[in-house]
C-alpha cells in the first residue's frame, strides 16, 4: 500500500511536501489544481520501473522538459512510501522508494538516483518536515554502480542494472 509520496519538478508540481496516505483518500479541487498529476506521478514511477524511464517518458510527452515545472528541465524526482500488509512482507515494514530523472545531452534520460530503504517505524511517524534515513537496501553508488544489502548486512556493488 502507498503510504506516503513527494513529488519535485514533475508537471505542475514545484515541490510538494511528504503527502501522507492512509487506506482511503480523495482527491479535491478546482480544474487544474494537480489532481490528475498527482496520480500521473504514481503511475508514471509505475512506468519507469516496467518499461524504463525513456518509454515512460515517450508514453507521455514529445521531449522531457514537457515534464517538468512549467517546462523548465531539470531534475524530477519522486519519493514513494510503501508499507506491506501481507505477512511475511510486513515484517519489513516501511519502505521507500526514491527515483530520480535527468535529461542528459550526452546519453539522454538518465536516472540520476534510485534508492530503495527500509524506514524505521519511529521515522514513518515523524512529523512531515523531518527527514530521517532508514536502512537502504538498494541503490546506486557514486561512481555509477548499483548495490544491494545482503542479509547479513553487508553490501554488494559489483554490478549494473540495466534498462
Amino acid at each position: 500500500m502507498i503510504v506516503g509520496v513527494k513529488i519535485q519538478n514533475f508537471k505542475g508540481i514545484k515541490g510538494s511536501p511528504w503527502l501522507n496516505l492512509d487506506n482511503f483518500h480523495v482527491l479535491v479541487g478546482p480544474n487544474g489544481s494537480g489532481k490528475s498529476t498527482f496520480l500521473d506521478a504514481i503511475e508514471f514511477v509505475r512506468a519507469c520501473l516496467i518499461d524504463g524511464p525513456r518509454a515512460a517518458v515517450e508514453q507521455r510527452v514529445p521531449e522531457y522538459r514537457d515534464l517538468t515545472f512549467l517546462r523548465q528541465g531539470g531534475p524530477i524526482e519522486f519519493d514513494v512510501r510503501l508499507r506491506f500488509l501481507d505477512s511475511p512482507a510486513d515484517a519489513l515494514g516501511t519502505l521507500n522508494y526514491r527515483l530520480g530523472l535527468l535529461d542528459d545531452e550526452k546519453v539522454g534520460i538518465r536516472v540520476t538516483e534510485e534508492l530503495l530503504e527500509r524506514v524505521s517505524h519511529r521515522a514513518s511517524l515523524l512529523p512531515k518536515h523531518r527527514s530521517v534515513r532508514g536502512t537502504r537496501l538498494v541503490g546506486k553508488t557514486r561512481s555509477g554502480s548499483d548495490f544491494y544489502r545482503r542479509e547479513s548486512g553487508t553490501y554488494q556493488d559489483t554490478f549494473q542494472f540495466v534498462p
